[in-house]
């Protein structure tokens, strides 16, 4: 298979410029060399974190409906050279086209594919890198924001619950006046009531009536005798 029809049959389509070099008669998927994982693991891309600390809050304060795609402009993440992007690279690697092979051939087939275009899978493995930096970032920055957010909300709280004992205490203090003037009231009435009272049986004196006793407990019944040929259990518990 020629490495034309190879990708014509295995990739949607390549941009319009192709290698000047003619592509080889024939080509094995499988002998496409994959590049290590060691050689990438010394990518350290830098993420603007002060970019993304500076979306706005009543943006980050609904995370969970952030777009991604935001993320990535806040952390003014480069074009990848070509346009192949990892989400373009994971586009290909799903084409169903490619369903059939196993994963080592889907891998060579995206590689022939990126050769003819003219990019490097060094620039894919730093768009995936640096997007995932730019993600844990801006998941740092917005864990910062709702630890300081609850902070805020919990000392709030806190002087809430001052004010609500503050006010609680306030009030049991304006009922302990208040209670303190009603015997005063009382006592002046009944100077009043008995002054009064001397002149006239219908006084017109409003005095406190006085307190009535709490009426006695009722009387417990008394047990009826036991019926003629009948024994109390309490009897048998009884010493003879």
């Amino acid at each position: 298979m020629g490495l034309k029809d190879f990708v014509d049959r295995y990739i949607i389509s390549l941009p319009a410029t192709r290698p000047t070099e003619p592509p080889p008669e024939e080509i094995d998927p499988a002998a496409v060399p994959i590049e290590a994982t060691r050689r990438f693991a010394d990518i350290r891309p830098q993420v603007d974190e002060k970019a993304l600390r500076a979306v706005p809050q009543d943006a980050a304060a609904q995370a969970g409906d952030f777009p991604i795609e935001k993320v990535f402009e806040a952390a003014r993440i480069p074009k990848p050279p070509q346009g192949f992007s990892i989400e373009k690279v994971g586009e290909m690697l799903a084409n169903p086209k490619l369903a059939g092979l196993a994963p080592e051939a889907r891998a060579a087939a995206v590689l022939v594919a990126l050769e003819a275009s003219g990019a490097a899978l060094q620039g894919v493995i730093e768009d995936a890198v640096h997007k995932d930096r730019a993600l844990d970032v801006f998941e740092k920055v917005q864990r910062e924001h709702v630890e300081s957010f609850r902070t805020q909300k919990e000392e709030e709280n806190r002087k809430l619950l001052e004010t609500v004992e503050k006010n609680k205490r306030s009030v049991e203090e304006r009922q302990l006046r208040l209670d303190a003037w009603l015997e005063k009231k009382a006592k002046k009435e009944l100077e009043l009531h008995a002054a009064v009272g001397h002149f006239t049986s219908q006084n017109p004196i409003t005095a406190p009536r006085p307190a009535q006793p709490a009426p006695p407990p009722p009387a417990s019944s008394p047990e009826p005798p036991p019926r003629p040929g009948t024994v109390k259990i309490t009897d048998l518990t009884q010493p003879s």
